[in-house]
């Protein structure tokens, strides 16, 4: 189980990945993400656009944005955490590298709840081990 999330619920495709920056996710990605879903008309009203599709929606774009500086050609480490605890809710998932060696996860929603998109969010213990989805795409 890694960092509590149950084995059997990850889903990893292709080999290669790298972590980006929290600061790069939170602040240069959640710029360009916002400025594209309000030229797109995107947005969570009425139930027309739900929490599994932001959460697409965020890590398909962080994946052209990363692609698009060149910083690597491998993946990047940021995919979709579904959860059914507090009601059920999907959001992001990142890999980070930590400051002294290894690797942390942090969570990010893609939707704006009135302060941004992709802010970092804390899970509760009960609600990473809830986990039903957490795929890197």
């Amino acid at each position: 189980m890694a960092a509590g999330i149950p084995n059997e619920a990850c889903r990893i495709f292709g080999e290669d990945r790298e972590c980006a920056m929290p600061s790069w996710v939170s602040g240069e990605f959640a710029a360009a993400f916002e400025k594209f879903l309000f030229s797109s008309g995107v947005s969570s009203r009425d139930g027309q656009f739900e929490c599994h599709q932001f959460a697409k929606l965020a890590t398909s774009m962080a994946d052209l944005c990363w692609f698009k500086t060149g910083r690597s050609e491998a993946g990047l480490a940021l995919g979709m955490f579904g959860y059914l605890a507090s009601g059920g809710h999907m959001i992001c998932v990142g890999v980070h590298a930590a400051a002294k060696g290894g690797f942390y996860v942090a969570f990010y929603e893609p939707q704006n709840m009135g302060n941004g998109f992709m802010r970092p969010v804390v899970l509760s213990e009960e609600e990473i081990r809830s986990c039903t989805s957490c795929f890197f795409i």
